[in-house]
């Protein structure tokens, strides 16, 4: 095959949406976390592998204009959709092509970073060792790629389960019958399962659950997909050695085990003798199915164990919560903070204390260590520990911060990303957001993030071109339908007697105001 054709992908394309830890700036961070000096992001040049619809690369194209884009993907389809995106954006610095991947050689120049997400194992071999080979040959001496692919062990029952539904399912079937086919017979299997209690019958009911959740184009193009290769880590690891390849990290550094029990650290390394088979290890005890992994060049140095003064290197935001409602930071009191996906710690440091507390205080801010040094003093006031001097004692916040980073409690950047910006006499919103909203209520922000908005939000965001005042913005939404109407309505705040205002117009107005504070706390204002 030389030239792109008609897939499966055309039919039914794949969910085009942005992964947070596959922008420059994430791939960039681990790779300084480990002793490289990545390229700069501002004027990288990026390569995505499988764009599909363009999702993930266009809002990186949009917010590094001095950077350089290009995606390729076989489906004409997929990239015609991103195309019509980008005529509309007008966007100078990105491409998507419509080709195999085989064709890309060495006239398209070389790249700073390569991204391949959900590629490498739904391809034949001779496409995953050119994917290796792209990456050799093409990225920069301190590039960073990365690819995700499905494991072992955790995929040997998922695959059970898949190649029970491939033979079941009839190949001539049109696409989303044969997911049709698939979700109903593992449900059939699952009621009629010979032994309820028997480990075979618990791995078809969480498959089964999984197959009902799954959007049907996930389930097309991962499940019931043609090519689907699982590899143990070490295999993949083999493949990069023989292609003058190294690994990283995997690209969520809260995915690595910073925090096991030190019994399990001592077990683990004296059964390891390499970083490779300690990974090997990691995912038989995880059971792990998929990895995110970051790769560069093997002569490229590493420093796997980096030191508590590399936080300084770092721009810092804040993940976790505070689980109290007002954490008392200027004493050894324990406090708890957890995050969003249910990570959580406690610690009665009043230096980290007071820095968690002030990065929650400043979301979605990012501060430099020094920055957030002055805040954390100021938070402890009178307290003895604020005579004490956090740069030249790493133990007082370096090396916990550094921790947290790599623990998922802390956010960490090489760039500063734009503050999420206040709302002004005519607010703008990101123009990619604005014609996403057009579509549906999934928008991308500008930290590189896919939200979902209020019906009532959608309809704001899609006139918020810095055209229009808010006296504007009242009238376009007079004239609203009965169903974002009541959406508004329903926002309003009460009056200060605690009845809704009867005023149609007031009821409006303090929707309106709602919505742009919404809008412009979830990164989506430009000006």
């Amino acid at each position: 095959m030389t030239t792109a054709q008609a897939t499966p992908y055309d039919e039914v394309p794949y969910e085009s949406s942005p992964f947070s830890f596959t922008h420059p700036d994430a791939l960039a961070t681990v790779a300084t976390l480990f002793g490289m000096t990545p390229p700069a992001i501002e004027r990288c040049r990026v390569l995505e592998i499988g764009c599909a619809g363009g999702g993930n690369l266009i809002p990186m194209a949009l917010g590094l204009p001095e950077g350089r884009f290009l995606g390729i993907d076989l489906s004409p389809r997929q990239v015609n959709d991103g195309q019509a995106v980008l005529d509309k954006l007008q966007l100078p610095n990105i491409e998507l092509r419509a080709m195999d991947l085989l064709e890309l050689d060495s006239t398209f120049g070389q790249f700073d970073y390569i991204i391949c997400h959900g590629v490498y194992s739904w391809a034949p071999r001779p496409v995953q060792d050119k994917i290796l080979s792209i990456c050799s040959q093409q990225l920069s001496p301190q590039g960073v790629a990365y690819i995700s692919y499905n494991t072992y062990p955790g995929w040997h029952s998922r695959g059970m389960v898949r190649q029970m539904v491939r033979y079941h399912v009839d190949d001539s079937a049109r696409p989303l019958e044969q997911v049709r086919r698939a979700r109903e017979f593992l449900e059939f299997l699952v009621k009629h399962s010979r032994d309820p209690k028997a480990v075979y019958n618990f791995v078809l009911q969480e498959e089964a659950g999984l197959w009902q959740k799954g959007s049907d184009s996930y389930l097309l193009h991962e499940q019931l997909a043609e090519f689907n290769e699982p590899l143990y880590f070490y295999q993949f690891a083999a493949r990069l050695a023989d292609s003058r390849l190294q690994f990283i990290a995997e690209a969520q550094l809260s995915d690595s085990p910073w925090l096991m029990a030190g019994e399990l650290q001592d077990k683990l390394a004296a059964w390891c003798g390499d970083l490779v088979r300690y990974e090997q290890y990691l995912d038989f005890l995880r059971e792990r199915t998929f990895r995110r992994s970051l790769i560069c060049h093997e002569q490229v140095v590493l420093n796997r164990s980096p030191e508590p003064e590399s936080v300084c290197k770092f721009l810092l935001a804040a993940r976790a919560t505070p689980v109290s409602e007002q954490p008392e930071v200027a004493s050894t009191k324990v406090e708890q903070f957890r995050t969003h996906d249910g990570i959580s710690f406690s610690t009665n440091n009043p230096w980290l204390k007071a820095a968690l507390v002030g990065l929650f205080n400043h979301w979605p801010r990012m501060l430099s260590f020094e920055e957030l040094c002055e805040l954390a003093h100021s938070k402890l006031g009178t307290a003895p520990e604020a005579e004490l001097d956090p740069f030249s004692d790493a133990k007082l916040l370096k090396q916990p911060l550094l921790q947290c980073g790599r623990s998922g409690m802390v956010e960490l950047h090489v760039r500063r990303s734009p503050d999420f910006a206040g709302i002004s006499d005519a607010p703008r919103a990101s123009p990619l957001a604005r014609l996403q909203a057009e579509q549906g209520p999934f928008v991308t922000n500008l930290r590189h993030r896919q939200m979902e908005l209020r019906e009532f939000d959608r309809h704001v965001l899609q006139r918020l071109d810095g055209k229009h005042d808010r006296d504007a913005l009242l009238q376009a939404l007079a004239g609203l339908t009965e169903i974002v109407a009541s959406g508004a309505e329903q926002s309003a705040e009460p009056s200060s007697s605690g009845q809704s205002d009867p005023t149609p117009l007031s009821r409006l107005a303090g929707a309106l105001d709602e919505s742009l504070r919404r809008l412009a706390g979830g990164g989506l204002l430009v000006g």
